[in-house]
């Protein structure tokens, strides 16, 4: 839980992040309330990296009041995406990606965002989480921040890890029975039912017919 004084600092020496080709940078984030506009001093920062002290430098995950990016070197931005998707006192899952030149911003599994940008970020070795030497301070939650180095872990649109009693699972779409499934479709269904090896029945659950069946086991 961060509010206006709040800071994890976890810096480490040789901390090899940015200068990868290919990272991830995720979390679950529940806004207590929102940035107040999109300048320096009135946005939140959530994740930073930084050259000294001085915070002279730096790349970093801002929160605006319209609009949510990736900065590097204090004045920059590799991408941006809209602030629209994200509602305060929401849980909601986010994920920055690095793939090479190409940087996408993900918002509950959703691409909300891809740019491409050769400009190779400089690689800082301090690194604060909620929190900016200019009072840019997080405000709200913060669930199972991950930062993955060398790995691009989403490319398209996904669904997020559900978390217990704070991030539901996403809606998996119309519950599809051998009742009411009439035909082949495009569209992406949930197929339920149950049954016995030697029945055959919950085959029927795909087009009806318990003559074309499969066995997940693989044998058949």
């Amino acid at each position: 839980i961060f509010n206006d004084s709040s800071k994890i600092d976890c810096s480490a020496t040789g901390f090899d992040f940015a200068n990868n080709d290919k990272f991830t940078i995720e979390f679950y984030v529940n806004f207590d309330k929102m940035p107040s506009s999109d300048s320096w001093g009135s946005c939140m920062t959530m994740f930073v990296t930084y050259d000294t002290a001085s915070y002279a430098e730096q790349n970093a995950i801002r929160f605006g009041s319209s609009i949510v990016n990736w900065q590097y070197q204090d004045n920059s931005y590799f991408i941006d995406a809209s602030m629209g998707y994200i509602i305060p006192g929401t849980w909601h899952h986010f994920a920055l990606v690095r793939n090479g030149n190409t940087y996408m911003i993900f918002v509950d599994g959703k691409k909300r965002a891809e740019n491409v940008n050769s400009t190779t970020p400089i690689n800082y070795k301090f690194c604060q989480i909620g929190y900016e030497y200019d009072q840019a301070h997080f405000n709200g939650k913060l669930k199972n921040l991950n930062v993955s180095i060398g790995i691009a872990r989403y490319l398209e649109d996904f669904t997020p890890v559900a978390v217990p009693n704070i991030y539901p699972p996403q809606s998996l779409g119309t519950l599809v029975t051998p009742d009411n499934m009439t035909d082949y479709t495009s569209e992406d269904w949930v197929i339920t039912s149950t049954g016995q090896y030697s029945d055959r029945y919950a085959w029927k659950a795909f087009d009806g017919n318990s003559l074309t069946w499969f066995d997940g086991r693989g044998s058949e």
